[in-house]
């Protein structure tokens, strides 16, 4: 999937970026939006909220996060526990760290899960946040869910979904690669592949995609950018790399090129790095304020024209 093809922003929202960048092209004027976990930045983290919040925005695509219930329910969240940044007890009450990681997702079924409000703490790091009662939904529910918003909207979707695995926590946190994917693969079998980008640290669960489900894009993740071994341990050339922003450099950018893979890192939040990035023409970012990064791009849309 070439997710460069769903670029369409319409947003009309007006910034003033003179006082920001002066840019010299070449630079991504069409650069992709992904909001992070819907739009953490403006409302709760992989809620049905926040990914309405993106959708209103206009994003390109929603990157969310999925894990195994007991019961094997496939469970937006971004750990395999209750982070007690973001969810209160059944209860209703604040949950320790120490309490955090015995609630663990993998050893809950669904029908207990969902008695967590995961939606109306603000998480410290963002005080834009807009919060509500909340319980962490099931993938197929959520994207039903944005596909009836994003149709009110006349907006045409991507999905870009991360699957939380390692080798270490195989059997602890979550099941075996070939049995994530496969139960993933159930939640998502009625919507279009063309649309999903399905995406991982852990090079078994994308191998699995691409031996078992070959019509879906992957995209690996890296926390390093060792790309060259990353790709050697992955075995095959994914269509996406996203590598932590930092780790940019042009010789990572020029080793992309020549394997034709699109890059697009990981966390973008701030104007400067947002100008860095697009000055070294990445294909996208992933934000937790989608907001901002649109009205970037209409701007220079603009200023192009």
């Amino acid at each position: 999937m070439n997710l460069t093809s769903l670029s369409n922003s319409k947003s009309k929202q007006k910034l003033n970026t003179n006082r920001f960048f002066k840019f010299k092209k070449p630079y991504a004027s069409n650069f992709l939006v992904v909001g992070h976990r819907g739009a953490r930045g403006l409302a709760s983290e992989n809620t049905i909220a926040s990914f309405e919040k993106a959708i209103e925005l206009e994003v390109d695509s929603i990157e969310l996060d999925v894990v195994i219930s007991k019961d094997h329910q496939v469970v937006v969240s971004h750990e395999a526990w209750m982070n007690p940044l973001t969810c209160l007890s059944k209860e209703g009450k604040r949950i320790s760290e120490d309490q955090a990681r015995l609630l663990n997702l993998y050893q809950m079924d669904y029908d207990e899960i969902k008695q967590y409000d995961c939606g109306s703490l603000r998480h410290p790091l963002f005080d834009e946040q807009e919060t509500e009662e909340s319980s962490k939904p099931l993938l197929r529910d959520a994207l039903f869910m944005m596909e009836f918003i994003s149709k009110n909207h006349q907006q045409e979707i991507a999905y870009t979904i991360e699957l939380k695995s390692a080798s270490i926590t195989d059997g602890l946190f979550h099941p075996s690669p070939s049995t994530f994917v496969d139960l993933v693969m159930e939640s998502i079998a009625e919507f279009p592949s063309k649309r999903i980008n399905l995406r991982s640290f852990d090079v078994r669960i994308l191998k699995v995609i691409k031996d078992k489900y070959p019509a879906y894009s992957t995209c690996l993740i890296s926390a390093d950018g060792k790309i060259d071994k990353e790709i050697n341990s992955l075995g095959f050339i994914p269509e996406i790399y996203s590598p932590n922003y930092r780790l940019l450099t042009k010789s990572l950018i020029k080793k992309c090129r020549r394997k034709k893979i699109q890059i697009i890192p990981w966390t973008v939040n701030e104007f400067e790095d947002l100008r860095n990035l697009l000055l070294m023409n990445v294909d996208g970012v992933i934000t937790d304020f989608p907001n901002r990064a649109l009205r970037l791009r209409n701007r220079l849309k603009k200023i192009e024209s």
